[in-house]
């Protein structure tokens, strides 16, 4: 069966009156038996305006879609009905984010000549800095996995088919067994970009599930789509491929490839995430590096960053005397 993307069966539009007939009252009582009602509504996990609550409350598209496309002309199909409804939804973005920056950045040494020294101190910075994960290159995991081993809060993120995205499946299939292997927590696949502009997309799709299948859960797949590369359309077409194979994250750009995020392509996929309802997030890389920077993205809708700025953010968010740049640094 073709993917459904019009109008949902009568069992899944009761439901959702009945859920927001749910909302309303919820937000109702949650207001009215308090003292400072404006408040209480504004922070009741009723209130669908809260971007927190956003996976809770807003259409699932992902109860209208059948069944996974299985030609180029189905994906078509469901992409031109994804954009076409991204139109007539209205676009959110987070009023606040989280006061614990440093637990968003990836922090990242991407560089190919990166020696055991930077790698050592990019693993002591997440140490102190208490970063989410150190991102780095295969023939790096082993090393950042050994000194991270203590540290069970900082994981260690590998860049699989990097970064050209043009690699057969079948190597990044074993370059993510490989990661895993060697103590990986999560990994950033580039995706296989210059398809997109044949429509390609069957091919695309099996590449990235490809991946995922080689690394399931709880392996976290991150899919760089390289947003500098691609028209609107495209970054909406990758997008959807991507979340609707596994992807836990949708993310911009290699920092290799031309320019690196936007709040504007920020604020697009994680609308598409979203309207999907997978669960999928965004990752925003690529030119982020100061803390102004980073809220913005934030606020634009991404759960991740990707930087080699990191500790620069966080001494700038805390009121630090800023070092000079270090080992980390570079055009990430």
């Amino acid at each position: 069966m073709s993917p459904c993307m019009c109008s949902p069966p009568i069992s899944v539009r009761i439901r959702r009156f009945f859920e927001s007939l749910y909302l309303i009252l919820g937000l109702y009582f949650t207001s009215f038996f308090t003292l400072d009602a404006y408040t209480a509504a504004q922070n009741s996990p009723f209130n669908v305006a809260n971007p927190t609550n956003r996976s809770n409350t807003r259409a699932r598209w992902h109860d209208c879609i059948m069944s996974t496309p299985g030609s180029n002309a189905e994906w078509e199909t469901l992409i031109s009905k994804v954009a076409e409804t991204l139109e007539n939804t209205r676009l959110e973005q987070r009023t606040s984010v989280t006061s614990n920056l440093n637990r968003t950045i990836d922090h990242t040494q991407l560089a190919l000549a990166a020696t055991e020294e930077q790698i050592d101190e990019l693993c002591a910075q997440a140490l102190k800095y208490q970063f989410v994960t150190v991102c780095v290159r295969l023939k790096h995991v082993k090393q950042a996995a050994e000194r991270l081993r203590a540290a069970p809060d900082v994981g260690v993120a590998c860049v699989v088919g990097f970064h050209e995205g043009m690699y057969e499946t079948l190597e990044k299939e074993q370059e993510a067994r490989a990661a895993v292997e060697l103590g990986a927590t999560e990994l950033d696949m580039v995706l296989k970009y210059p398809l997109l502009k044949n429509r390609q997309y069957t091919d695309i799709y099996e590449d990235v599930i490809g991946v995922r299948n080689a690394a399931p859960a709880p392996v976290l797949l991150k899919v760089i789509l390289e947003t500098s590369q691609l028209s609107r359309e495209e970054i909406i077409a990758g997008s959807v491929i991507s979340c609707l194979a596994g992807a836990d994250y949708i993310k911009t750009s290699t920092g290799f490839q031309g320019g690196g995020a936007t709040v504007e392509n920020v604020a697009l996929m994680s609308q598409i995430a979203g309207l999907l309802g997978k669960g999928c997030k965004v990752k925003a890389s690529g030119g982020i590096r100061s803390a102004a920077d980073c809220v913005k993205m934030l606020q634009a809708g991404a759960d991740r960053i990707g930087a080699s700025s990191g500790v620069k953010i966080i001494q700038e968010v805390n009121g630090e005397e800023q070092s000079e740049p270090g080992v980390a640094s570079g055009a990430y």
